[in-house]
Protein backbone atom coordinates (compact mmCIF):
# COMPACT_ATOMS: atom_id res chain seq x y z
CA UNK A 1 0.00 0.00 0.00
CA UNK A 2 1.21 3.13 -0.94
CA UNK A 3 1.08 6.15 2.04
CA UNK A 4 1.12 9.84 1.42
CA UNK A 5 4.54 10.04 1.94
CA UNK A 6 5.87 6.84 -0.02
CA UNK A 7 3.51 8.68 -3.18
CA UNK A 8 5.80 11.71 -2.66
CA UNK A 9 9.46 10.43 -2.08
CA UNK A 10 8.35 8.83 -6.25
CA UNK A 11 6.47 11.91 -7.38
CA UNK A 12 9.89 13.59 -6.04
CA UNK A 13 12.12 11.16 -7.56
CA UNK A 14 10.32 10.74 -10.87
CA UNK A 15 10.72 14.60 -10.78
CA UNK A 16 14.24 14.70 -10.44
CA UNK A 17 14.48 12.25 -12.89
CA UNK A 18 12.70 13.99 -15.55
CA UNK A 19 15.21 16.59 -15.02
CA UNK A 20 18.04 14.95 -15.64
CA UNK A 21 19.26 14.20 -12.23
CA UNK A 22 20.13 10.87 -10.66
CA UNK A 23 18.58 10.04 -6.96
CA UNK A 24 19.64 12.60 -4.03
CA UNK A 25 22.40 14.72 -6.30
CA UNK A 26 19.53 16.73 -7.32
CA UNK A 27 18.83 17.11 -11.53
CA UNK A 28 22.48 17.51 -12.08
CA UNK A 29 23.51 13.86 -10.82
CA UNK A 30 26.70 13.38 -8.81
CA UNK A 31 28.52 13.87 -12.09
CA UNK A 32 27.22 17.38 -12.82
CA UNK A 33 24.78 18.58 -15.49
CA UNK A 34 24.09 15.95 -18.10
CA UNK A 35 21.05 17.68 -20.38
CA UNK A 36 21.32 19.18 -23.28
CA UNK A 37 21.25 22.49 -22.03
CA UNK A 38 24.81 22.09 -20.65
CA UNK A 39 26.12 19.99 -22.95
CA UNK A 40 25.29 19.12 -26.28
CA UNK A 41 27.29 17.31 -29.04
CA UNK A 42 29.59 20.91 -29.59
CA UNK A 43 30.53 20.90 -26.11
CA UNK A 44 28.86 23.14 -23.09
CA UNK A 45 25.56 25.19 -23.59
CA UNK A 46 25.83 28.92 -24.70
CA UNK A 47 26.05 31.53 -21.97
CA UNK A 48 22.40 31.10 -20.81
CA UNK A 49 21.24 27.69 -21.40
CA UNK A 50 19.37 25.77 -18.37
CA UNK A 51 21.07 28.35 -15.90
CA UNK A 52 20.37 31.39 -17.50
CA UNK A 53 23.12 34.19 -17.90
CA UNK A 54 24.08 34.03 -13.79
CA UNK A 55 24.35 30.46 -13.75
CA UNK A 56 21.27 29.63 -11.63
CA UNK A 57 19.31 26.59 -12.63
CA UNK A 58 15.23 27.85 -13.59
CA UNK A 59 14.20 24.12 -13.88
CA UNK A 60 10.63 23.46 -11.67
CA UNK A 61 9.27 21.60 -8.88
CA UNK A 62 6.17 20.64 -8.37
CA UNK A 63 5.80 23.53 -5.72
CA UNK A 64 4.08 26.93 -5.91
CA UNK A 65 5.17 30.12 -6.02
CA UNK A 66 4.32 30.77 -2.34
CA UNK A 67 6.26 27.20 -1.52
CA UNK A 68 8.89 27.50 0.97
CA UNK A 69 11.22 26.12 -1.48
CA UNK A 70 10.46 28.94 -3.98
CA UNK A 71 10.38 32.41 -4.91
CA UNK A 72 8.21 34.32 -1.95
CA UNK A 73 8.12 31.65 0.27
CA UNK A 74 12.18 31.40 0.06
CA UNK A 75 12.00 34.81 0.79
CA UNK A 76 9.71 34.93 3.67
CA UNK A 77 11.72 31.75 4.63
CA UNK A 78 14.35 33.43 5.26
CA UNK A 79 13.10 36.79 7.15
CA UNK A 80 11.62 34.34 9.56
CA UNK A 81 14.71 32.93 10.19
CA UNK A 82 17.02 36.00 10.50
CA UNK A 83 14.59 39.23 10.28
CA UNK A 84 16.24 42.32 8.85
CA UNK A 85 18.92 41.16 6.36
CA UNK A 86 19.43 44.20 3.99
CA UNK A 87 18.22 43.33 0.54
CA UNK A 88 21.95 42.97 -0.76
CA UNK A 89 22.26 39.80 2.42
CA UNK A 90 19.47 38.41 0.59
CA UNK A 91 20.36 38.43 -3.08
CA UNK A 92 23.60 36.41 -1.70
CA UNK A 93 21.64 33.58 0.32
CA UNK A 94 18.66 33.26 -1.94
CA UNK A 95 21.21 33.17 -5.17
CA UNK A 96 18.95 35.48 -6.94
CA UNK A 97 19.21 38.43 -9.14
CA UNK A 98 18.30 42.19 -7.55
CA UNK A 99 15.88 43.09 -10.09
CA UNK A 100 13.96 39.32 -9.39
CA UNK A 101 14.01 39.92 -5.74
CA UNK A 102 12.79 43.52 -6.06
CA UNK A 103 9.75 42.20 -7.81
CA UNK A 104 9.21 39.39 -5.26
CA UNK A 105 9.60 42.15 -2.36
CA UNK A 106 7.55 44.34 -3.88
CA UNK A 107 4.51 41.89 -3.87
CA UNK A 108 5.36 40.53 -0.46
CA UNK A 109 4.76 43.86 0.48
CA UNK A 110 1.60 45.19 -1.05
CA UNK A 111 0.42 41.65 0.68
CA UNK A 112 1.39 43.35 3.72
CA UNK A 113 4.24 40.75 4.36
CA UNK A 114 7.64 42.27 4.37
CA UNK A 115 8.43 45.81 4.57
CA UNK A 116 10.96 47.72 3.40
CA UNK A 117 13.52 50.33 5.09
CA UNK A 118 16.83 52.65 5.24
CA UNK A 119 19.26 50.53 7.31
CA UNK A 120 20.34 52.54 9.95
CA UNK A 121 23.61 51.26 9.92
CA UNK A 122 24.60 51.96 6.45
CA UNK A 123 22.10 54.24 4.54
CA UNK A 124 22.82 52.56 1.38
CA UNK A 125 21.27 49.61 2.25
CA UNK A 126 17.92 48.05 2.64
CA UNK A 127 16.95 46.10 5.45
CA UNK A 128 13.89 44.44 5.02
CA UNK A 129 11.46 43.19 8.15
CA UNK A 130 8.83 39.96 7.81
CA UNK A 131 5.39 41.57 9.68
CA UNK A 132 3.59 39.74 11.84
CA UNK A 133 1.04 38.44 8.97
CA UNK A 134 4.37 37.67 7.10
CA UNK A 135 5.28 34.96 10.31
CA UNK A 136 2.55 33.79 10.16
CA UNK A 137 2.62 32.82 6.90
CA UNK A 138 6.10 31.38 7.08
CA UNK A 139 4.91 29.32 9.91
CA UNK A 140 1.90 28.05 8.05
CA UNK A 141 4.42 26.82 4.58
CA UNK A 142 6.83 25.98 6.96
CA UNK A 143 4.46 23.19 8.71
CA UNK A 144 2.30 22.15 5.56
CA UNK A 145 3.05 18.81 4.64
CA UNK A 146 3.44 18.67 0.77
CA UNK A 147 2.64 15.09 0.77
CA UNK A 148 -1.10 16.06 1.43
CA UNK A 149 -1.60 16.35 -2.47
CA UNK A 150 -2.51 12.94 -2.76
CA UNK A 151 -5.21 13.19 -0.14
CA UNK A 152 -7.85 13.69 -2.72
CA UNK A 153 -6.85 10.14 -4.12
CA UNK A 154 -8.68 6.79 -2.87
CA UNK A 155 -6.58 3.67 -1.64
CA UNK A 156 -7.14 2.37 -5.03
CA UNK A 157 -5.87 5.39 -7.36
CA UNK A 158 -2.68 5.62 -4.73
CA UNK A 159 -2.11 2.07 -5.61
CA UNK A 160 -2.48 3.00 -9.57
CA UNK A 161 -0.35 5.91 -9.11
CA UNK A 162 2.58 4.28 -7.31
CA UNK A 163 3.09 1.61 -9.82
CA UNK A 164 2.79 3.82 -12.63
CA UNK A 165 5.43 6.09 -11.07
CA UNK A 166 7.52 2.59 -9.76
CA UNK A 167 7.31 1.58 -13.43
CA UNK A 168 8.67 5.42 -15.07
CA UNK A 169 11.65 5.06 -12.44
CA UNK A 170 12.13 1.52 -13.68
CA UNK A 171 12.17 2.48 -17.22
CA UNK A 172 14.60 5.66 -17.12
CA UNK A 173 16.99 3.67 -14.89
CA UNK A 174 16.90 0.89 -17.65
CA UNK A 175 17.31 3.80 -20.41
CA UNK A 176 20.40 4.96 -18.75
CA UNK A 177 22.15 1.82 -18.06
CA UNK A 178 21.36 0.13 -21.86
CA UNK A 179 23.21 1.92 -24.53
CA UNK A 180 20.44 0.56 -27.14
CA UNK A 181 17.77 2.49 -25.10
CA UNK A 182 19.79 5.84 -25.42
CA UNK A 183 21.23 7.68 -22.69
CA UNK A 184 23.85 5.64 -21.09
Amino acid sequence: MYDNKELMHRFAKVGRMAMGGRGRHGHHGPEGPRHCCHRGPEGPAPEGGHHGPHGRCHGRGPSGPMSPMRGQGRILAALADRDGLTTRDLVELLDVRPSSLNESLGRLEARGLVGRSQSQADGRQVEVRITDAGRELAQAMAERDPSSMFDCLTDEEREQLGALLDKVIASVKEARTDPERGTA
